[in-house]
């Protein structure tokens, strides 16, 4: 039975593949995990995935090989931009995974302890008590600031208060307030 497979034009026999049905079947053996001389991904994975110590990388590794591996007679572009993402996932993983430390771990802790005290060597010293201060100074002026304000709001609603009841007095002739 042949097949055309549109994504890179080719057929199963153009493939050299022997028949559907003598190759695969859908569950155990699907057609597009089988090589052109019958050697299955799987078996590819196997024999090469155990030399990554790293269980993650290993797991992105293996789905890389099996989207590209299938692509041509399954998904096409789909597969290899997949295995692409896979691939790119591992930079990423590999780019912020924590610096393992070799040989002599308590020469190299002791390095970077003191690579970072030369660097906080460099680091101006502040007087936080200085800091503490002169913010509660800050503070302590603007509260005076606003009370001031508030003591002038409140004299002029006093004043405009009196200046009311003179006038009603006049008018009326006696305080309405009283």
């Amino acid at each position: 039975m042949t097949h055309n497979i549109n994504h890179f034009g080719r057929t199963l026999d153009e493939l050299d593949v022997e028949t559907e049905q003598a190759h695969s079947n859908n569950i155990t053996k699907p057609n597009h995990y089988i090589g052109i001389h019958g050697l299955e991904v799987e078996e590819v994975t196997q024999n090469f995935l155990p030399r990554y110590t790293d269980g993650y990388v290993s797991h992105r590794i293996g789905s890389a090989i099996e989207y590209l591996l299938r692509a041509p007679l399954k998904n096409g572009i789909e597969d290899i931009k997949k295995a692409k993402e896979n691939l790119e996932q591992i930079i990423e993983y590999e780019d912020f995974k924590p610096i393992e430390i070799e040989g002599n771990k308590k020469e190299a802790l002791e390095s970077v302890r003191n690579a970072l005290e030369e660097k906080i060597k460099m680091v101006p010293k502040v007087n936080l008590i200085e800091i503490i201060n002169a913010t509660a100074d800050e503070h302590k002026q603007q509260n005076d600031t606003f009370g001031s304000f508030m003591r002038g709001l409140s004299e002029i609603s006093r004043k405009e208060a009196e200046e009311n009841r003179k006038i009603a007095t006049h008018y009326v002739g006696t305080n309405p307030l009283d």
